[in-house]
């Protein structure tokens, strides 16, 4: 099975981690958000499912 390279980058940072993490914690290091983008946004929905 080929992991993405999103997938890829989120094992590494859990790898690289000192401490125990959550998953979620790297989300926006991964996918980060587009400026202005908040919940309100039109576009918000389509980032938090990436």
């Amino acid at each position: 099975m080929a992991l993405s390279d999103d997938e890829r980058e989120l094992l590494r940072l859990i790898s690289e981690a000192t401490e125990p993490v959550a998953v979620r914690a790297f989300f926006e290091t991964i996918n980060p958000p587009a400026p202005g983008l908040n919940e309100d946004h039109p576009d918000h929905p389509a980032w938090t499912e990436r």
